[in-house]
């Protein structure tokens, strides 16, 4: 439960992310297929997601399947004006791409 609510804690968080006064500066862990899958975020809002679901993994133990269903559910509330324009099956795609490029 705990984890659940972290990670629609950062769906929420991470909605409007791109445009951050201070954006991550690095862009190192990203790559062309996740840029691909989630042709809507910032390569800063693409590292925010990242580190999110890779803090998720290795300091919570979240599982893979786990961290996939989590993050459909939490696609499901995605406001209509945030990173993927209300559209919940760009927001799946592009979470399911991140989530299985991280836990390769």
């Amino acid at each position: 439960m705990k984890q659940m609510v972290s990670i629609l804690f950062a769906m929420v968080v991470l909605a409007g992310c791109g445009n951050q006064a201070n954006p991550p500066s690095n862009n190192g862990p990203l790559t062309d297929s996740m840029r691909q899958a989630c042709p809507t975020l910032s390569d800063e809002a693409l590292v925010s997601y990242v580190t999110v679901i890779d803090q998720l993994r290795t300091q919570d133990g979240l599982s893979k399947e786990d961290a996939l269903t989590s993050w459909a559910k939490g696609c499901q509330s995605i406001p209509p004006n945030g990173n993927f324009g209300g559209d919940q099956e760009l927001c799946v795609a592009c979470v399911t791409a991140l989530v299985e490029e991280i836990y390769k």
